[in-house]
């Protein structure tokens, strides 16, 4: 899924990609209020965290951390392979058996991404 612009993700793709089914819908996930409480944190630093543009051409872009927790709203499967992976880097850490910079923790949880068996649509 390639950024939207801003460092921005279309949550609408992401929807699509995930089988499209209704109760997924991004206006039904920004509605929720741990999303709104995220969204907060979010843009305590500053950041607008979502971008929404009405229209043929429009749809919802939000920064990583909302797509994440997206993708971890839609597919229990995806949120799972988060948790462990955040756990594997946490434990490496306090054992001091590993390298859990910022980085690392970019490239387990994009490789969640990646591994992740999106539900699809029935009929």
């Amino acid at each position: 899924m390639p950024p939207a612009g801003a460092g921005r993700f279309s949550l609408n793709d992401l929807h699509k990609a995930s089988g499209g089914l209704d109760k997924h819908r991004p206006n039904y996930f920004l509605e929720n209020q741990q999303t709104l409480d995220l969204v907060a944190e979010i843009e305590k630093a500053g950041i607008p965290a979502i971008r929404t543009k009405a229209g043929r051409n429009g749809g919802s872009h939000a920064v990583k951390e909302l797509v994440y927790r997206y993708a971890m709203w839609i597919s229990p499967a995806f949120e799972l392979q988060v948790i462990r992976a955040y756990d594997a880097l946490a434990t490496a850490k306090r054992a001091g058996s590993g390298s859990a910079t910022p980085a690392a923790h970019h490239l387990v949880l994009a490789g969640a991404w990646g591994d992740c068996r999106w539900p699809r649509s029935v009929g």
